[in-house]
């Protein structure tokens, strides 16, 4: 059939999406990309995320009076420049291994504003949560989130960025992670 597309693409020829030739080529959505994608932004998710939020605010890693720690270069989604903090702190009566990356993006966006004016360009917080063992063992027991400076939570197709994030594709959060993060998913070590 891949050969078949590829010689009608040679020929210049197009399918018609009438013919049904067009659905009956498309790939179907794996079953296993569509539980992940259905997988985040539950109602426990977003409580979690509450939870959090409250918690990093107090340990003063988010929020208007947070820690700031040394800029640095960023990649997208997260943001031109970042500050990334990791701690311990307890959520839910239990305690939970947290990295908090804080986005900066904007035109004039710099090391040095950053460092200089920590809240000027801060777009939001990226946040992995180690949750009890069993949460999600194919993933290393990650919950990830991404909250506004005021700690609301950002959106992905209408759906809270928050608990087991993936899109089905390698830009998502597991899906980069996995990629580039090791076995830990954590890109700050070498595990």
């Amino acid at each position: 059939m891949r050969y078949f597309v590829a010689f009608l693409a040679a020929c210049g020829m197009s399918l018609a999406a009438g013919t049904g030739l067009a659905q009956m080529l498309e790939p179907k959505p794996d079953q296993a990309v569509a539980k992940e994608l259905a997988a985040f932004g539950t109602a426990n998710d977003i409580a979690y995320a509450k939870a959090l939020w409250g918690r990093l605010r107090r340990a003063r890693l988010v929020g208007d009076h947070r820690f700031t720690a040394r800029p640095t270069k960023g990649d997208q989604p997260h943001g031109s420049i970042q500050q990334i903090i990791a701690g311990t702190i307890s959520v839910k009566k239990r305690r939970a291994r947290v990295l908090v990356k804080a986005n900066h993006r904007g035109k004039g966006v710099s090391l040095e504003g950053v460092f200089e004016d920590p809240k000027r360009y801060l777009t939001g917080y990226a946040v992995m949560a180690k949750r009890e063992r069993d949460y999600n063992r194919a993933h290393a027991d990650w919950y990830w989130v991404v909250y506004n400076p005021d700690g609301s939570l950002r959106k992905f197709n209408r759906k809270a960025i928050a608990g087991r994030v993936d899109t089905g594709a390698d830009n998502g959060c597991i899906g980069c992670h996995k990629k580039y993060g090791g076995k830990d998913y954590e890109m700050l070590t070498r595990k």
